[in-house]
């Protein structure tokens, strides 16, 4: 059985304003790639509302460091009270969405993802002596290589929805 620990647990990012949408997925999905991430879309619901639109988008990009190894990291967009609004900006209208998004993001160090390691009972056994003495230090390396890659994202987020402030 593939063994999920938990890393980075419910990090969230609130925001309201004018934003991208696009920028935002944009912003994900080019941290996906710089990281080396393989990009999976879980989820994505639109719903139109009378008071404005719902959005829910579940990412799930995952990397695989080693044949033992997998980082997992889930990115929640939920967005409420949305509207469509025209903006000016240097001499160009651009639409921009006004409301409320918040970001979720939890970050998994998975070990034994393809399972080779659970056949046998004396196999699981053996998996835990080597994750506890022998693998201890690249797991060590790899929780904090996950938690290193989900505080990038939520910095790289968080720093753009800042800068959407002032804008």
């Amino acid at each position: 059985m593939v063994e999920r620990e938990p890393i980075v647990e419910k990090e969230k990012i609130t925001y309201e304003g004018l934003f991208s949408l696009k920028d935002i997925i944009k912003l994900i999905e080019d941290w996906q790639s710089s990281k080396r991430y393989v990009p999976f879309e879980r989820k994505a619901v639109e719903s139109v509302r009378s008071h404005g639109k719902f959005i829910e988008y579940w990412f799930q990009p995952f990397r695989k460091p080693s044949d033992y190894v997998k980082y997992v990291i889930w990115i929640r967009l939920l967005g409420s009270d949305l509207k469509e609004k025209e903006v000016e900006r240097d001499g160009h209208k651009i639409v921009l969405v006004e409301g409320k998004i918040q970001i979720i993001l939890d970050a998994f160090l998975e070990t034994d993802w393809d399972k080779r390691w659970e056949n046998k009972p004396l196999f699981y056994f053996l998996r835990a002596v080597w994750d506890k003495f022998i693998y201890a230090p690249f797991l060590s390396g790899a929780r904090q290589g996950i938690k290193d890659d989900a505080m990038h994202l939520k910095a790289q987020l968080k720093s753009y929805l800042n800068m959407q402030r002032f804008a």
